[in-house]
């Protein structure tokens, strides 16, 4: 064979090895992206969910009880008063 038949002869060798390194680095990207987002939902995300708090306010209720507090003589026409202004702040 002369020269330029060998040269016109694809190498599969080095095809091959190319052809393997870029499936290696899909293969390491697609690994990573999921372990990436994994961690944030798991650590991130979770963190912002365990520190939520629910506070629940029953107004009426405490005014209610005020207001017998207030009938019963337990307290003053004033607490009352201070009271219901405070509660308005909520």
């Amino acid at each position: 064979m002369t020269e330029e038949q060998k040269d016109n002869k694809p190498e599969t060798g080095k095809r091959d090895k190319k052809f393997t390194n870029v499936i290696i680095t899909i293969l390491l990207n697609i690994i990573i992206t999921i372990t990436s987002i994994y961690i944030i939902i798991i650590i991130f995300l979770n963190q912002r969910k365990n520190n939520q708090n629910i506070v629940g306010v029953d107004i009426k209720g405490f005014l209610e009880k005020q207001k017998a507090g207030l009938v019963s003589g337990k307290i003053s026409e004033e607490q009352f008063k201070a009271n219901r202004i405070s509660s308005k702040c909520w």
